[in-house]
């Protein structure tokens, strides 16, 4: 009879675990950034949007109502395993297109002190945003890379465990 430590410790020894911590961490990341866009107004996330100077006025709007929903489903794809492979894509090109504005703005010297990637709940200066945005998108591609083990214990690893049988 295995002793509580002796379980605990063949759990962590566990890698696949690992795997699937990270990525449902990391989705709980773009959860919790996008709740704080969602129950703000979405004149605050305009706000944001509009200071980076990026895109056409008319599409503002609808980039402020909508991206908070679609990063927040993405993250809650990317915990539970649902659609993987295509969500890793997806948050992928969104992280791409966060260093892109981001950059831009650096680069452009905009006068941009609040950065809304979280929302109201937390704020930096956007080199530390563009420095984590890097981190992320450089994570997701090992993800990618090593798809396998990033989609341990996954609902898409069950769905198709279960067309198997």
């Amino acid at each position: 009879m295995k002793t509580l430590y002796s379980k605990i410790y063949d759990f962590l020894r566990n890698k696949y675990y690992w795997f699937a911590l990270i990525r449902i961490l990391l989705g709980l990341f773009f959860v919790v950034a996008s709740v704080g866009k969602i129950l703000e107004p979405y004149q605050d996330f305009l706000y944001v949007i509009q200071n980076y100077e990026v895109f056409p006025s008319f599409l503002e709007p609808v980039i402020a109502f909508f991206f908070p929903w679609i990063e927040f489903f993405l993250g809650l794809f990317l915990c539970v395993g649902l659609w993987l492979r295509p969500v890793m894509y997806a948050v992928l090109m969104m992280l791409g297109s966060f260093i892109l504005i981001v950059g831009q703005a650096i680069a452009r010297q905009l006068p941009i002190n609040y950065c809304g990637c979280m929302g109201g709940m937390f704020s930096t200066d956007i080199k530390e945003i563009i420095r984590l945005d890097i981190g992320l998108f450089i994570l997701l591609l090992i993800m990618v890379r090593y798809f396998d083990k990033f989609s341990s214990f996954s609902l898409d690893r069950y769905f198709f465990r279960e067309k198997q049988s």
